[in-house]
């Protein structure tokens, strides 16, 4: 069936329409007849059935815009809702309050990033947390897989050489601070083989004082202008659940760091 005469057929069944066709016919039937038998009354009805004709409409038409603005009004009211419960807002990392003050006392870190040797440059403070025995996971995308270096170079924002080049500081890294620590505690390195899509890091997963904070990754966007989200376990329960979730299963997913990650190298 061609599409204007499907068209047509959509329409003819609306309400409005149907009721206006059917009484213009039974008006203009009833005027034929009057103005053929010179019959006054006869005209007079079909005149008063065009007009009952356009009343009625009118009131299918206003019954149907009143239904329109109360759903309107309704997803207005529950947009204004879940914007105000559904979870924290996107910040820059800048208006993220610092890791040394979000993990000043805590009992386990877990770090979840493609080199994360950003946060990791934050050397003397990872030094006296683990000097106090604080557990620190580090999971990180794995050097030793060349296809995953070779996917993770071909996007915009650095090259498959500056990252191996951030993982081998990133390993400099961890040595100097594990040599700081007297044996009092290690960082554990984990690998994974995935395309990361955030950033991740949990403190105290399991406990009441748990946070997470998320940073996202899009495209061609550099790191101190991506979207982050801080979630806490009082404040924001079910995402915080998500997200926990998350971390973990990255973590248990992934493997031993090899030794492209020892600490004699």
């Amino acid at each position: 069936m061609p599409n204007g005469l499907s068209n047509l057929i959509r329409l003819i069944k609306e309400p409005e329409i149907l009721i206006s066709v059917a009484g213009i016919c039974v008006a203009s039937i009833l005027a034929y007849f009057g103005i053929k038998d010179s019959n006054t009354q006869q005209a007079l009805n079909a005149i008063l059935t065009l007009l009952g004709t356009l009343s009625v409409v009118q009131l299918i038409s206003s019954a149907e815009s009143l239904k329109t603005r109360k759903l309107v009004e309704h997803i207005k009211n529950d947009i204004r809702s879940a914007s105000h419960d559904s979870g924290p807002p996107l910040k820059l990392r800048a208006d993220i309050v610092s890791l040394q003050e979000r993990a000043k006392d805590a009992k386990d870190i877990l770090i979840i990033a493609k080199t994360a040797v950003i946060v990791m440059r934050q050397t003397e403070f990872f030094v006296e947390r683990l000097r106090k025995g604080t557990t620190i996971r580090l999971a990180v995308a794995n050097p030793e897989n060349a296809e995953l270096m070779e996917i993770l170079g071909n996007q915009p924002d650095m090259g498959k050489d500056a990252i191996l080049a951030d993982l081998q500081g990133l390993a400099a890294m961890v040595r100097r601070i594990n040599s700081k620590t007297d044996n009092s505690g290690r960082i554990i390195i984990r690998v994974f083989n995935h395309i990361p899509t955030m950033s991740l890091v949990m403190i105290d997963g399991i406990l009441a004082t748990g946070q997470i904070n998320v940073e996202i990754l899009p495209y061609k966007v550099s790191p101190y202008l991506r979207p982050c989200l801080n979630i806490t376990v009082k404040e924001n329960p079910i995402w915080y659940g998500y997200f926990h979730e998350r971390c973990e299963s990255i973590w248990q997913e992934s493997n031993e760091a090899s030794k492209y990650f020892s600490p004699s190298k």
